[in-house]
């Protein structure tokens, strides 16, 4: 009897060290492949481990956040004739002050993504968000078209975090 208590005793620890094993494989590949890792598998940082509550209140508030920043592209296109009867712009110049968003969406992905590789994701995608609020209050500040123009562009640059 003592001999099958110590086969199994021995194949208990072959079963944890291998467990062991996988867990730190594991471990060292997060690291290698994200820079991130986690003590064990039931680190509460893990958002493997969050509760529902969390991940759905974060995926809705950046799903919000995302919705407003693309609803602000079109948002001006109401008040457009207005805005180049202020600025004193032609129809074409008016265009180019609202479709300039547009543009700094397309372009501005390559340079945050490269940021958000850099500081990590949740520290450029809240300065984004407050640089993207800044930008919109100084669209109707300025006097000038050129003002205008540059902060529209500006951001939809910094909007562009929430799409990279």
């Amino acid at each position: 009897m003592p001999q099958e208590e110590k086969a199994v005793h021995s194949a208990e620890s072959a079963a944890l060290s291998r467990e062991e094993t996988l867990e730190q494989e594991r471990l060292a590949a997060l690291l290698e492949e994200h820079g991130a890792t986690w003590d064990s598998s039931n680190d509460p940082h893990d958002p493997y481990n969050w509760s529902s509550w969390r991940k759905v209140s974060i995926a809705i508030i950046t799903s919000f956040g995302q919705l407003i920043t693309l609803m602000s592209a079109s948002m001006m296109a109401a008040a457009l004739p207005q805005i180049g009867a202020d600025l004193g712009l032609s129809s074409s110049a008016t265009q180019i002050t609202f479709s300039i968003y547009i543009l700094g969406l397309a372009f501005a992905p390559f340079l945050i993504a490269a940021l958000s590789e850099m500081f990590g994701r949740r520290p450029v995608w809240i300065v984004s968000n407050l640089l993207y609020i800044f930008w919109n209050a100084m669209c109707p500040v300025g006097p000038s078209a050129g003002l205008m123009t540059v902060s529209r562009f500006l951001a939809g640059s910094s909007a562009s975090a929430g799409i990279t």
